[in-house]
């Protein structure tokens, strides 16, 4: 047997089967179950939201309120200073006007006149006596016949030790 060949006729090469055809795809709609999950993770995100911008937004207010407490905390404990500030110096004032009227009636001059007003003299001479001393200063102490804290327990220590030597004697 002889091998054929087989006849085409006059066709020719179709090359529309090599261009690139537009893709076919079909949109598929999720199932129920998928459809229920992700609006209950869209839910549950959105609360997320809300509560997390709620924290923030609170924590802002709360540092915010605590700036302003601490600005007035520090300006009423400044105006307490400077009011401090203003007794001490008047305080101050004071004390000098005081030191200067004492000075001024502890003078030389007012004593004298105070003493000459209530009958006081100046003391003459012949009033004065001279005591003299014998070459070198003594000091005696007198026993009163009482003990300190430690003669007294150094004492009970020696009767204790009198009072056991007794009994093994």
């Amino acid at each position: 047997m002889a091998m054929q060949t087989p006849v085409h006729g006059t066709e020719a090469y179709d090359l529309s089967l090599f261009e690139e055809r537009p893709a076919r795809l079909k949109e598929v709609k999720p199932s129920k179950k998928v459809q229920k999950a992700r609006r209950r993770t869209a839910r549950l995100q959105s609360v997320i939201n809300v509560a997390v911008t709620l924290l923030v937004t609170t924590a802002v207010c709360a540092v915010v309120a605590l700036m302003i407490f601490d600005r007035v905390q520090i300006t009423e404990i400044n105006d307490e200073i400077i009011q401090k500030q203003e007794t001490l110096d008047i305080l101050e004032s004071e004390t000098i006007r005081l030191s200067n009227e004492l000075a001024a009636q502890t003078s030389a001059e007012q004593v004298d006149a105070y003493a000459a007003a209530n009958g006081m003299q100046k003391i003459d001479n012949y009033q004065l006596q001279y005591i003299t001393v014998e070459a070198g200063d003594k000091l005696e102490v007198t026993d009163d016949g009482e003990q300190g804290f430690f003669e007294a327990v150094a004492a009970g220590i020696g009767d204790f030790f009198h009072w056991v030597k007794y009994l093994f004697e």
